[in-house]
């Protein structure tokens, strides 16, 4: 949210731009096997200090962007207001703030949120033409095999891939290791790139940790 203000207010600052570059360790944290969920249960006080990191909010701030921007920029406003009013006086939880943005836009933004907030890591998403078919994939990033092998199961997120396809633009929820479809094909071949990238006429799939 301090982020959003700060643009808001003084959009000139590039607050935006400059916190690219912030965010950037927390990438690198978040992609060794030791890094952890940007929210955990908190058992004793040094659970408490450990939860002040980039974490906590170099991930976490991107993470809340993009539920704003895919949901409907237009719609954060009176989400928050929405939120602020519900809860006037009174104590919250994490999952009081996705309900409410959801109880506003209508779609699955606690689920969402959860897949981003409770696990650790971010995807790695791929996109692909198989005959008339576009496949998006993700799968967790790390820089060792050893980091996935860790995972009992694969650990995959809600991710919103926007796509355009010429003039139209769509939001598509991947929320399995695959999704494929004819509806989202594409209208020429490109190569996909870490974290994010997949187009033709410009169909774009952006990992929501890029905020």
């Amino acid at each position: 949210m301090e982020l959003i203000a700060c643009n808001a207010y003084r959009p000139g600052w590039d607050r935006w731009t400059l916190f690219g570059l912030e965010r950037s360790v927390a990438f690198e944290t978040d992609s060794l096997a030791s890094t952890r969920p940007v929210e955990y249960p908190v058992l004793s006080p040094s659970d408490c200090e450990g939860m002040f990191d980039v974490l906590t909010y170099q991930k976490a701030a991107p993470c809340c962007a993009c539920s704003s921007s895919s949901w409907a920029t237009s719609r954060s406003g009176p989400a928050s207001a929405h939120y602020l009013n519900k809860h006037a006086y009174g104590n919250t939880e994490t999952n009081d703030l996705w309900d409410a943005i959801e109880e506003t836009t209508q779609q699955p933004v606690r689920r969402m949120m959860d897949s981003w907030i409770w696990q650790p890591g971010y995807p790695l998403v791929a996109a692909s033409v198989e005959g008339d078919e576009l496949v998006l994939r993700q799968q967790r990033f790390a820089y060792d095999n050893d980091t996935l092998d860790a995972d009992i199961a694969p650990t995959t997120w809600l991710v919103p891939v926007h796509i355009r396809n010429g003039t139209t633009e769509s939001v598509v929820l991947l929320e399995g290791s695959e999704a494929r479809g004819r509806s989202l094909t594409p209208r020429r071949r490109s190569s996909s790139t870490p974290g994010a990238t997949a187009s033709t006429a410009s169909a774009t799939a952006r990992r929501c940790a890029t905020g």
